[in-house]
């Protein structure tokens, strides 16, 4: 699945100088996190397991207009209808960034 394409336009969608989090749900037979990794870091952030890893260009935290966008979260939807966060990753290239302390109230949420 291309993710890339299906994102690229999503900024839109969020409102300029606000926090701004993307809640994903990407359910998938293998991994989803991978998939969605490699959209926003690049193809090559695919093959490390590092959570924050090195923006390449041809990922969408490289695009100027996903400035906008502090993190993503891949989130899933659990059987007794509570949400989880699977993982959080903040974009370093993001014009305001997604504390430590934010993103642990973001993953205990339910």
């Amino acid at each position: 699945m291309d993710l890339f394409s299906k994102l690229k336009a999503v900024d839109t969608q969020f409102p300029k100088g606000a926090l701004n989090v993307l809640f994903i749900f990407h359910p998938s037979v293998w991994n989803s996190h991978v998939y969605i990794k490699q959209a926003l870091f690049g193809d090559a952030s695919g093959l490390g397991e590092f959570d924050e890893p090195l923006v390449h260009g041809d990922g969408l935290f490289a695009l100027s207009k996903w400035r906008e966008i502090a993190a993503c979260a891949h989130s899933r939807v659990n059987t007794d209808g509570t949400i989880s966060i699977v993982q959080i990753w903040r974009n370093p290239r993001a014009y305001l960034f997604l504390t430590d302390a934010e993103r642990a109230r973001l993953t205990a949420a339910r």
